[in-house]
């Protein structure tokens, strides 16, 4: 039980700071078996999907880039100051097991 509350926490905490980060190298470990998913965390796996591999990868080398930018980075930081905890909590939800079909729409909507 602590164990999926610490991966959880762990991948929510990190999200929190920066979201598209944590999900693209959470990714690759899964994709290029770094680490090994224990079968109470498969649903991660998806992490490690080609297409959410690309898209998180292309909004980290984005955000990388609007934080060079004053104007933008503002911008930038207001709009996630909403997606990242959203995010932190679908990626601690995914941790934690099966996710309600209703709960991955609304943070898809949030997203």
């Amino acid at each position: 039980m602590f164990e999926h509350l610490g991966v959880a926490l762990g991948l929510a905490s990190l999200a929190g700071i920066n979201l598209y980060l944590t999900t693209f190298v959470a990714g690759l470990a899964i994709r290029f078996n770094w680490i090994e998913l224990a079968s109470a965390h498969e649903s991660l796996a998806v992490l490690g999907n080609e297409w959410v591999l690309a898209v998180a990868g292309t909004l980290m080398v984005v955000e990388f880039f609007a934080d060079k930018v004053p104007w933008l980075d503002s911008g930038w930081d207001a709009v996630h100051t909403l997606l990242r905890p959203a995010g932190g909590v679908l990626l601690g939800m995914a941790a934690l097991g099966d996710m309600d079909p209703k709960m991955l729409a609304i943070g898809g909507l949030l997203s």
